[in-house]
């Protein structure tokens, strides 16, 4: 099991709050087709349940959320297409 702190993965809002369906946040880091999220919504899936999908929504532009992986400590979200910038205001919204 990977053990997450708020500082390498972003604060875990569906560990605290599970009918968390969206929340506003910053992204920490971009990269080519993923993103990490200052707060984040999404379950990235473990012991039995499926991994959450959704959107990540900005001024100019939308990306699904499409998977998510682990990178050492921190928690990237995979997204279906260019990724919004580091820094950049966005609204996490989970697909239910």
């Amino acid at each position: 099991m990977v053990s997450l702190t708020p500082q390498d993965a972003g604060h875990l809002i569906y560990l605290h709050d599970a009918y968390a369906a969206e929340v506003q946040t910053v992204v920490l880091e971009a990269s080519e087709g993923r993103i990490r999220l200052r707060e984040t919504p999404f379950y990235p899936g473990g012991g039995g349940q499926p991994a959450d999908r959704g959107w990540v929504r900005w001024e100019g532009g939308e990306v699904p959320v499409v998977g998510h992986h682990h990178d050492g400590e921190r928690l990237w979200h995979e997204v279906g297409g260019v990724p919004p910038p580091a820094a950049a205001g966005v609204r996490a919204a989970l697909d239910w």
